[in-house]
């Protein structure tokens, strides 16, 4: 049949092998039907135009042809189909995915049904490295390579073997205020601030040694200074060191802002001193003034209120010199902190004439900051109002102060053996003082369940999620 070409014909019952040579070419192929819609579309067509096959089956190839060029192809499709042209091959434009304009040779050839119809088309297109001389091509690449290195957010330069700087960019020479024919040509340690620096740098390049994130400090023609991160690496050449290849960037602000920051942490530091100082200092002051009203009040229960009061700024004090110098993510071991509340209170109830005493159970558990504080504050209510309220006269007793881990929380408790709650003159009617209602207030904060009961006794229970002593 004339003008057929046997490579390209496609008879019924050969489109698998058309669709194994589609898929296994180099160059992108697509077959279309006569009105151009695509059929076939193979992993070089992928390539070239970046639509994958699934995007571009049953679309219009119309879609890869620019605008200027659409009539010429279906001109060149109804000459196919018509049989008048046997194939045709030019150079040409297409269209790829992100929009740019690809040179290309196509080849466009009828396919062949069983009988000899034309059924279709087969373009065969490979990419042309432009329609201009390879040279013009060549030093297009290289004014747009060169564009990028100038226009390059960080210092480039190359320094021979000796040291000379042999190119350098423009940032380069905008980062350290040097005009490029005064900066060429001299020595790399002239701009280091400290030039050991420059020929430690050289000297482990021509080892071999390549360079990551280097902090040095640059001299600016001014005579300021630039903080900078090299990075350099060398390049060799049949065993012979060439020049290296620098890469520098500025951290002149980041330092600076690293600086204040600095800075301001040290004034914070200076005036939470002076605060801690002010606080430890006015707490003294009031445990000396709660001794001075106890020692001359002649009312026993006036003394008693006064004692609980100095107990509670005694525990605050506690607290406060335990945990005033750590920020709010140190972690506390709650055992030691519990201890020594509780060893405080008592002591402050013994001098006081109490009978009881204070056991405790505490295991090394560490929590952050924010849960120690309130929870050795709620020890203290707890620990204060058993020796207020649960011991009578000269009635002897024991508070028992306890921390328990479980797989998903902990448990605190105080329980005293005192009279309880069932006496109405009692803590009944006390129920709503302050203490209370402060370690109701504190467990809140925590998230945690806070219960208070009596059977033989009073006990006072939080149960606290595990999770939360370090959240």
């Amino acid at each position: 049949m004339r003008g057929r070409r046997p490579e390209l014909e496609c008879e019924v019952g050969s489109e698998a092998q058309l669709a194994s040579l589609m898929s296994f070419a180099s160059y992108a192929i697509m077959s279309t039907s006569l009105d151009g819609t695509i059929l076939g579309w193979n992993a070089g067509a992928e390539r070239l135009y970046g639509y994958t096959r699934t995007e571009m089956i049953g679309r219009s190839a119309l879609a890869i042809i620019p605008a200027g060029l659409q009539d010429e192809v279906r001109r060149i499709w109804e000459r196919l189909g018509s049989g008048h042209d046997p194939g045709v091959t030019l150079e040409t434009m297409r269209l790829a995915k992100d929009g740019t304009q690809v040179p290309v040779s196509v080849t466009i050839s009828p396919l062949f049904g069983a009988k000899g119809k034309i059924v279709g088309m087969l373009s065969v297109v490979h990419r042309v490295f432009g329609r201009m001389p390879l040279k013009e091509e060549l030093e297009a690449a290289n004014r747009e390579l060169t564009d990028f290195v100038e226009r390059a957010p960080m210092g480039l330069h190359w320094a021979g073997p000796d040291g000379t700087i042999l190119w350098v960019n423009q940032a380069e020479c905008e980062l350290l205020g040097y005009p490029r024919e005064e900066y060429v040509g001299s020595h790399i340690s002239r701009f280091h601030a400290e030039p050991d620096v420059g020929e430690d740098i050289l000297r482990r390049l021509k080892g071999h040694e390549e360079l990551r994130n280097v902090e040095v400090r640059l001299r600016h023609k001014d005579g300021s200074i630039k903080h900078v991160l090299i990075s350099s690496n060398s390049r060799w050449e049949d065993g012979r060191f060439l020049h290296t290849c620098c890469f520098t960037r500025d951290i002149t602000d980041v330092k600076r802002a690293d600086e204040a920051l600095r800075n301001a942490l040290k004034e914070k530091d200076v005036l939470l001193r002076e605060v801690h100082h002010r606080v430890k200092n006015t707490l003294q002051v009031l445990t000396s003034l709660f001794n001075l009203e106890i020692r001359h009040s002649r009312s026993a229960p006036l003394r008693a209120r006064l004692r609980a009061t100095q107990a509670r700024v005694h525990a605050l004090g506690l607290v406060y010199n335990q945990l005033s110098g750590a920020d709010e993510d140190t972690e506390i071991n709650l055992r030691d902190l519990l201890q020594e509340v509780c060893d405080q209170l008592g002591s402050v109830y013994r001098a006081d004439g109490s009978r009881a005493r204070v056991v405790t159970q505490l295991p090394p558990i560490r929590a952050k900051k924010r849960v120690a504080i309130p929870l050795a504050l709620i020890a203290s209510e707890a620990v204060t109002n058993s020796f207020k309220y649960a011991f009578p006269g000269e009635r002897s007793g024991v508070v028992r102060v306890e921390l328990a881990e479980g797989d998903d929380n902990i448990t605190f408790r105080v329980a005293d053996d005192g009279v309880g709650l069932g006496d109405p003159g009692a803590r009944t009617r006390r129920r709503k003082k302050l203490g209370l209602t402060l370690m109701r207030s504190l467990a809140t904060q925590l998230g945690g369940d806070l219960r208070i009961s009596s059977s033989n006794g009073v006990e006072v229970e939080l149960s606290l999620e595990r999770d939360r002593l370090r959240a």
